[in-house]
């Protein structure tokens, strides 16, 4: 798991230490502090309990786009008390926090990857953790991701960024969708035609 938290530092400094947005392992263990039960926590992609790093919380990655990021800002406002911000190599994060419940919530969203926004966070709340699971933030679909690749080359055992991204991001979110959300989603990121026959070539009887 530090191997972990050090591949989320080297998103923002490359030499850095086991740093996330500028806090020290040691930091986020006096941060969280209330034991999570992970076998309560709901199976979302891109999440990795850190209790072996003596961190008592979950870290994970979002993938979306720049107007679900204000949705996510609302559930977070409505969930938690903002305790403080701060900025780490011009970035901006977030301290939230329940205090009643000692759940705790930091983030900071980036704009790195895939022509979209990753929103990092780390918490000990399994009740905002099952809300994300439960509203299902859109994950841009892969003409968004990568503009002009050829929809038939979609899919089978691919490498590289493509299969990073469709392993971690893209196909646990689409296969969740129902036949009705998923036409709403083709419409909201205006698929064309090529790329609809090839998600349902793909993933149709997902």
């Amino acid at each position: 798991m530090r191997r972990l938290l050090s591949r989320i530092a080297a998103l923002i400094q490359p030499e850095a230490k086991p740093f996330f947005a500028g806090y020290s392992l040691k930091v986020l263990q006096s941060y969280f502090v209330t034991p999570l039960s992970v076998a309560s926590l709901p199976n979302l992609p891109m999440m990795t309990s850190l209790e072996q790093s003596g961190v008592s919380a979950c870290y994970l990655s979002l993938l979306t786009e720049k107007n679900d990021v204000s949705r996510f800002r609302q559930w977070v406002d409505s969930s938690f008390q903002k305790a403080r911000e701060s900025t780490f190599n011009g970035l901006r994060t977030f301290e939230y926090e329940e205090v009643l419940s000692q759940e705790r919530l930091i983030f900071f969203t980036a704009n790195q990857a895939f022509n979209t926004v990753t929103i990092h966070l780390v918490t000990n709340s399994a009740r905002f953790l099952d809300l994300l699971n439960h509203e299902k933030l859109a994950v841009p679909p892969p003409w968004v991701a990568f503009e002009g690749y050829n929809p038939s080359w979609w899919g089978g055992s691919m490498q590289g960024a493509q299969g990073f991204y469709n392993d971690g991001y893209f196909l646990p979110f689409f296969t969740r969708l129902s036949d009705a959300e998923k036409q709403r989603y083709y419409a909201r990121f205006n698929a064309s035609a090529a790329w609809i026959e090839q998600l349902e070539l793909m993933y149709g009887d997902d």
